[in-house]
């Protein structure tokens, strides 16, 4: 089979490869996050007090960050994290990114 391009500089319809290879991509992605000042400030205490927990010199936002996924895309239903699909999938319908209001009167 010729390698020669048509007009163009297309494949003539004899020519067009047969099949799809198909790439895996094998590097991370990166994603960034813009948070409020005060949600940083809130996972940032949370990372800080899970290090002292975990006997960790540190926890990484971005490590949290990766753990909450792996929570939510976990392959088995049964190893979920009760709750947690259905309370960031309400945040999520009402555009709720805040921390719930404390009870009790204040």
């Amino acid at each position: 089979m010729s390698t020669r391009r048509g007009k163009k500089g297309r494949f003539a319809d004899e020519e067009l490869p047969t099949a799809v290879e198909e790439t895996i991509r094998t590097t991370p992605i990166r994603v960034t996050v813009d948070l409020a000042p005060g949600l940083h400030k809130a996972l940032k205490r949370w990372c800080n007090g899970a290090a002292l927990d975990l006997d960790l010199t540190d926890v990484a936002l971005a490590q949290a960050a990766r753990a909450l996924v792996v929570e939510l895309t976990e392959p088995e239903v049964a190893n979920r994290l009760p709750g947690l699909e259905e309370r960031v999938r309400e945040r999520l319908r009402t555009g709720n990114y805040t921390h719930t209001a404390p009870t009790g009167g204040q």
